[in-house]
Protein backbone atom coordinates (compact mmCIF):
# COMPACT_ATOMS: atom_id res chain seq x y z
CA UNK A 1 0.00 0.00 0.00
CA UNK A 2 1.09 3.51 -1.06
CA UNK A 3 1.15 6.25 1.77
CA UNK A 4 0.26 9.87 2.34
CA UNK A 5 1.49 12.85 4.32
CA UNK A 6 0.27 16.03 3.74
CA UNK A 7 1.89 19.47 4.81
CA UNK A 8 0.75 22.71 4.82
CA UNK A 9 2.11 26.48 5.38
CA UNK A 10 0.73 29.99 4.99
CA UNK A 11 3.05 32.17 2.93
CA UNK A 12 2.39 35.82 2.59
CA UNK A 13 3.19 36.73 -1.10
CA UNK A 14 2.56 40.72 -2.23
CA UNK A 15 0.88 41.65 1.44
CA UNK A 16 -1.70 38.68 0.84
CA UNK A 17 -1.46 35.50 2.70
CA UNK A 18 -1.71 32.19 0.71
CA UNK A 19 -2.16 28.40 1.89
CA UNK A 20 0.06 25.75 -0.05
CA UNK A 21 -0.55 22.04 0.67
CA UNK A 22 2.17 19.71 -0.04
CA UNK A 23 1.48 16.05 -1.07
CA UNK A 24 3.89 13.61 0.08
CA UNK A 25 3.61 9.71 -1.20
CA UNK A 26 5.75 7.56 -0.04
CA UNK A 27 7.96 10.38 1.40
CA UNK A 28 8.08 11.42 -2.39
CA UNK A 29 6.77 15.14 -2.61
CA UNK A 30 4.35 14.59 -5.79
CA UNK A 31 4.02 17.35 -8.57
CA UNK A 32 5.41 20.41 -6.69
CA UNK A 33 4.13 22.91 -9.24
CA UNK A 34 0.51 21.87 -8.37
CA UNK A 35 -1.67 22.42 -5.43
CA UNK A 36 -3.71 20.17 -3.66
CA UNK A 37 -7.39 20.13 -4.26
CA UNK A 38 -8.45 19.67 -1.13
CA UNK A 39 -12.37 20.49 -1.71
CA UNK A 40 -12.13 17.03 -4.00
CA UNK A 41 -10.67 14.91 -1.58
CA UNK A 42 -13.81 14.32 0.49
CA UNK A 43 -16.07 13.43 -2.32
CA UNK A 44 -13.24 11.03 -3.40
CA UNK A 45 -12.94 8.40 -0.73
CA UNK A 46 -16.73 8.33 -0.92
CA UNK A 47 -17.27 6.96 -4.79
CA UNK A 48 -15.38 6.05 -7.71
CA UNK A 49 -15.10 9.19 -10.48
CA UNK A 50 -12.78 12.03 -11.61
CA UNK A 51 -11.61 14.40 -9.30
CA UNK A 52 -9.33 16.85 -10.31
CA UNK A 53 -7.06 16.30 -7.07
CA UNK A 54 -4.02 18.45 -8.53
CA UNK A 55 -4.10 22.17 -10.30
CA UNK A 56 -2.76 24.78 -10.84
CA UNK A 57 -2.24 27.65 -8.50
CA UNK A 58 -5.43 29.37 -10.10
CA UNK A 59 -7.27 26.70 -9.50
CA UNK A 60 -7.91 25.10 -13.21
CA UNK A 61 -6.02 21.32 -14.07
CA UNK A 62 -5.08 22.04 -17.84
CA UNK A 63 -3.55 25.50 -17.17
CA UNK A 64 -1.12 23.50 -15.09
CA UNK A 65 -0.88 20.97 -17.57
CA UNK A 66 -3.50 17.79 -16.58
CA UNK A 67 -5.73 17.54 -19.25
CA UNK A 68 -6.79 14.57 -18.18
CA UNK A 69 -8.86 14.48 -15.15
CA UNK A 70 -7.15 11.23 -12.22
CA UNK A 71 -10.12 8.80 -11.93
CA UNK A 72 -10.34 7.51 -8.43
CA UNK A 73 -11.50 4.36 -8.29
CA UNK A 74 -13.32 3.44 -4.52
CA UNK A 75 -13.11 -0.34 -3.23
CA UNK A 76 -14.30 -1.97 -0.13
CA UNK A 77 -10.82 -1.64 1.37
CA UNK A 78 -8.38 0.24 -0.91
CA UNK A 79 -8.27 3.61 -2.92
CA UNK A 80 -6.60 3.90 -5.95
CA UNK A 81 -5.67 6.90 -7.83
CA UNK A 82 -4.89 6.46 -11.33
CA UNK A 83 -3.02 9.69 -12.45
CA UNK A 84 -2.11 10.23 -15.79
CA UNK A 85 -0.87 13.64 -16.18
CA UNK A 86 1.27 15.47 -15.43
CA UNK A 87 3.10 11.75 -15.47
CA UNK A 88 1.05 8.56 -15.59
CA UNK A 89 1.28 6.70 -11.76
CA UNK A 90 -0.99 4.94 -9.89
CA UNK A 91 -0.99 4.83 -6.17
CA UNK A 92 -3.33 2.46 -4.24
CA UNK A 93 -4.10 3.22 -0.51
CA UNK A 94 -6.17 1.83 2.54
CA UNK A 95 -9.09 3.22 2.37
CA UNK A 96 -9.42 3.66 6.13
CA UNK A 97 -6.49 4.98 6.66
CA UNK A 98 -6.31 7.81 3.47
CA UNK A 99 -9.59 8.97 5.17
CA UNK A 100 -8.01 9.08 8.40
CA UNK A 101 -5.21 11.31 7.42
CA UNK A 102 -7.76 13.04 4.98
CA UNK A 103 -9.42 14.29 8.37
CA UNK A 104 -5.80 14.47 10.25
CA UNK A 105 -5.32 17.71 7.27
CA UNK A 106 -8.67 19.28 8.42
CA UNK A 107 -8.71 19.04 11.76
CA UNK A 108 -4.46 20.15 11.67
CA UNK A 109 -5.54 23.24 9.72
CA UNK A 110 -8.69 23.96 11.63
CA UNK A 111 -6.36 23.78 15.17
CA UNK A 112 -3.43 25.64 13.32
CA UNK A 113 -5.81 28.50 12.66
CA UNK A 114 -9.51 29.27 13.76
CA UNK A 115 -12.09 28.86 10.93
CA UNK A 116 -12.27 33.01 10.98
CA UNK A 117 -9.04 33.50 10.19
CA UNK A 118 -8.50 31.13 6.85
CA UNK A 119 -11.87 33.22 5.28
CA UNK A 120 -8.99 35.75 5.08
CA UNK A 121 -6.37 33.52 3.70
CA UNK A 122 -6.28 32.79 -0.23
CA UNK A 123 -6.41 29.12 -1.40
CA UNK A 124 -6.15 28.42 -4.93
CA UNK A 125 -8.15 25.47 -5.57
CA UNK A 126 -11.65 27.53 -4.67
CA UNK A 127 -12.57 27.66 -8.17
CA UNK A 128 -13.89 24.01 -7.96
Amino acid sequence: MDSIVFDYQVEQIEGERYLNIDTYINMERIFPKLTLNIFCLDNSVKKSGEYALFVCGCGIEACGGVHKTPFVKVNETTIEWHIFQPEQRLFIFDKQTLIKDIRHLKLSLLNHTPKEVWKKVNYTALNY
